[in-house]
């Protein structure tokens, strides 16, 4: 019965997480509205927003991971505090990896749905035959 608590409890808390998230990201969505381009300049516009954010991000997570290292470190004769330190190398990790999964996709996207006129794309050819 204890765990099943435990369970609600911190399901709970992961939808008050993603409230908090995601009324985070309610002025985005307004700009978004706001915004009289198409969906290029969106892009744009989240591009230029995730190139002076990413490197700030990133340097959080590395610190988390690096604090999680240090406390698994020092908590060698505690398993709680080893694996306190081991999930926050884990969640630093994971973090890293979404920060740069949503970057990647944003310029996926800018590349594919933008066009750039003055640009000659590049033709795939065999190198053999030129």
């Amino acid at each position: 019965m204890v765990v099943k608590i435990k369970r609600f409890i911190n399901k709970l808390k992961m939808k008050k997480t993603l409230i908090v998230a995601s009324s985070l990201l309610a002025p985005a969505l307004l700009f978004a509205q706001y915004s009289t381009g198409n969906f290029g300049a969106l892009l744009v516009n989240a591009r230029q927003i995730l190139n002076t954010l990413v490197p700030l991000l990133i340097s959080i997570a590395i610190i988390i991971v690096i604090w999680g290292a240090i406390q698994f470190i020092a908590g060698a004769g505690d398993p709680e505090k080893r694996k306190i330190g081991r999930d926050k190398i884990i969640w630093g990790i994971v973090g890293v990896a979404v920060i740069i999964a949503v970057w990647g996709l944003v310029n996926f996207l800018l590349d594919s749905f933008t066009t750039d006129r003055t640009r000659i794309p590049d033709i795939p050819s065999i190198p053999a035959l030129r």
